[in-house]
């Protein structure tokens, strides 16, 4: 067995010999006699001085060489870097941290459309605005009705007009007329006879009256009118725009960390260790 004494630890470097075989086991300890890789811990030596011991020498030979200056507490490393893979042992020192992702809602808007008086509806990809606005409309009314009499002139008034030519029939008749006549005789056609004198008689008679259709016309002229209507209307316009919406998510950081407007995505925790080698308390 050799024993080298390093400035940070003992080198117990034992060989082992039977029959044929043989075999080097090599253990390390620190200046307190703690043995540091005896039950299978990992333990790489940095490289320095050192100074062989014969192990074979007395306890007392062995205090002497502790005369020397050893410092009576290990040095300890720097903290390895950050990961997820889990060392097990009780020689390091041991930080943990929970990482997390944060996650936020980001909508994006399209362009309004134009004003228009169809009616839209909303939905979770469609942004609908209404607004209403009174304006003065100007509408033409309803026709009159047709008439002789010309209607009057006034602003806003549109007055139309036909002529035609009107035909007419009546019956125009004739009275009865009476007339005498002087005979030299009766006549018993008459309506009436008498006698003047001798040789002369005076006879009445009756002409009978007509009736016959007489035709006439004339042009006769039609007015309608109808009047420019101004109403004050209130009407409602409506506009659209899309809706996109995405999820952005951090990557694994701090919780402390999380950007404002994030939101802790819930089983996230992802959990992080680093070691170092202990040091004596």
């Amino acid at each position: 067995a050799v024993l080298t004494k390093n400035n940070n630890h003992y080198q117990l470097e034992v060989k082992l010999i039977c029959s044929e075989k043989s075999d080097t086991k090599v253990f390390y300890y620190d200046f307190d006699g703690n043995c540091l890789n005896c039950n299978g811990e990992i333990y790489v030596p940095e490289e320095e001085q050192s100074s062989e011991i014969d192990s074979n020498k007395e306890p007392d030979s062995f205090e002497e060489d502790k005369t020397d200056k050893v410092p009576t507490t290990k040095v300890c490393k720097d903290y390895s870097e950050w990961s997820t893979e889990y060392v097990a042992g009780n020689n390091y020192d041991r930080e943990t941290r929970t990482l997390v992702r944060g996650f936020k809602e980001e909508i994006h808007y399209g362009e309004w459309s134009e004003p228009t008086t169809t009616v839209m509806t909303g939905n979770d990809e469609l942004e609908v605005k209404s607004s209403t606005q009174t304006e003065s409309v100007t509408t033409q009314g309803e026709w009159s009705t047709e008439s002789t009499s010309k209607p009057s002139s006034k602003e806003g008034r549109e007055i139309s007009s036909r002529t035609t030519t009107k035909t007419s029939t009546t019956t125009s008749c004739t009275k009865d007329t009476t007339y005498t006549r002087t005979l030299t005789k009766w006549d018993n056609s008459a309506y009436s006879c008498k006698i003047i004198k001798l040789g002369q008689v005076e006879c009445t008679y009756v002409k009978k009256g007509v009736c016959t259709p007489v035709t006439t016309s004339k042009k006769v002229t039609y007015y309608k009118y109808r009047d420019t209507i101004t109403e004050e209307v209130t009407k409602t316009y409506y506009q659209a725009r899309t809706i996109q919406k995405n999820i952005v998510y951090t990557d694994y950081i701090l919780e402390s960390e999380m950007p404002e407007g994030y939101t802790k995505l819930a089983g996230s925790e992802k959990v992080e260790y680093r070691y170092r080698e202990k040091c004596d308390k």
